[in-house]
């Protein structure tokens, strides 16, 4: 038999794995509270949490106070009058949810910190979290009029529409309003707050029937939203490639797709050529995700101008328009990497591949440009089309001419590239649909006359 001492050290080290775990999942409890996301309780899902649970804490670092702005609510970060406290208790949590049980603070240690911090809190006052008042004079309209007030938009369903590079987007639905997208941008450039509204502002000002409005923003701090409509019908990386092969997809036919080039096209010609400000970035990032559709079949081009507010290494390994070729040999960009960009989704949207410079491109991903002029050098044939848009097989002689403008587009020497002005023209001249004339293989790249 063991002896009542062995007995008695191994109930005490049960104990200690008990209290430790313990620990962990108020740990768990307190990074819910500040993040205002659930971390996840399903031991099926144990990799995936815990993974979820690392990345979260690697923004909680005592010499970087701002990083933490990514993962809190933004409920909390608006308050700067908490934020030690919010702080406080996130590097709490990261204690607590140390990887090694030994490491992991005592309960009681727990405890006086927060009751420390409780202590500071009723030393200050307490006074309330949200003062309307407050807040309303921050939640800026581009029309000049309030359409909602800020705390609604606080206190309303929102659902993650997902989490990207720069930040993310939430669907909003206001009780007594639109429903809206809010996305919640990191803080990827230093800019005071001053700054910080006047190049949001800049973007506000951009008016244009293909440019997604911007509703209002918000900016304090490092917190930075920016409030959209809400287009019900997704976006056009969504509509041509999702669920490819399945029988019960719509096709995404010739006409929609032409009337995304034409949208795309005059909203680009808008941003470059139309708008007096010189302050004004080129798009900077447009691919066919950044292509919205609302409910009447409008096309709106979003994420312009966002440039401005974020820092230049972020820039080069994210936005498309910067991995254009001069800006991959000598850190150079203009209007025309946006050119070169729209002519990347020209190839997409005519051929219904996908690119690799799409962040959504899976396996079956081509390089579109070279895998296109490729096709040109080997005698290529109709099938370089989607065959959703191919008449009786063939692809008609508009289909041609809009890939011959992605081509030119996505020359290597920006002078070689149009202006948008140019490239409005020439999409504009495309016809919706031409059944009356098949162009053969051997037609291509012979124009009519």
């Amino acid at each position: 038999m063991r002896s009542r001492s062995s007995q008695q050290r191994n109930s005490g080290t049960r104990n200690e794995a008990t209290f430790s775990c313990d620990v962990y999942n108020f740990g768990k409890v307190l990074l819910e509270l500040i993040t205002g996301r659930l971390v996840g309780t399903s031991a099926a899902d144990d990799s995936t949490m815990k993974d979820s649970i690392v990345n979260t804490l690697r923004y909680i670092v005592s010499d970087d106070k701002a990083l933490i702005a990514n993962i809190v609510d933004p409920y909390l970060v608006i308050h700067d009058d908490i934020l030690e406290e919010v702080l406080a208790v996130a590097y709490i949590a990261k204690a607590c949810l140390n990887s090694k049980p030994s490491k992991r603070p005592k309960m009681t240690k727990v405890l006086k910190i927060l009751e420390d911090q409780k202590v500071k809190a009723e030393a200050r006052g307490m006074r309330p979290r949200i003062e309307e008042g407050r807040l309303e004079t921050k939640l800026v309209f581009s029309s000049g009029e309030s359409q909602f007030r800020f705390i609604e938009l606080l206190r309303s369903p929102a659902e993650l529409l997902g989490r990207g590079n720069f930040g993310s987007c939430y669907k909003v639905i206001l009780k007594n309003g639109p429903t809206v997208v809010v996305r919640r941008l990191k803080p990827l450039k230093p800019l005071s707050i001053d700054e910080s509204r006047e190049q949001v502002g800049i973007i506000a000002d951009q008016e244009h029937p293909n440019l997604m409005p911007l509703i209002a923003h918000f900016c304090f701090k490092n917190e930075k939203l920016l409030i959209y409509k809400f287009a019900s019908k997704g976006n056009a990386y969504n509509r041509l490639h999702a669920r490819k092969g399945n029988p019960s997809r719509i096709p995404f036919s010739w006409s929609s797709r032409l009337s995304v080039a034409r949208g795309v096209a005059r909203a680009l010609q808008h941003l470059h050529i139309n708008t007096m400000s010189s302050n004004v970035a080129p798009h900077g990032n447009l691919k066919l995700s950044n292509v919205l559709l609302d409910e009447n079949g409008d096309v709106l081009v979003t994420d312009y101008g966002l440039t401005t507010l974020v820092a230049a290494p972020t820039v080069a390994k994210h936005m498309v328009a910067y991995k254009s070729p001069e800006y991959r040999s000598s850190r150079t960009e203009s209007k025309k990497s946006d050119v070169w960009s729209y002519g990347y989704l020209l190839l997409e949207l005519v051929t219904g591949r996908a690119s690799t410079i799409s962040a959504e491109a899976g396996p079956d991903a081509v390089d579109l440009f070279r895998w296109v002029r490729q096709s040109f050098r080997n005698g290529w044939n109709d099938e370089i089309f989607d065959e959703e848009i191919r008449v009786h097989g063939r692809a008609t002689y508009e289909m041609v001419k809009l890939l011959e403008i992605g081509m030119k587009c996505c020359a290597n020497s920006p002078e070689n590239r149009p202006g948008m002005d140019e490239v409005v023209r020439e999409v504009e001249s495309i016809k919706e649909v031409n059944t009356t004339w098949i162009r053969t293989s051997k037609d291509y790249f012979n124009p009519r006359t």
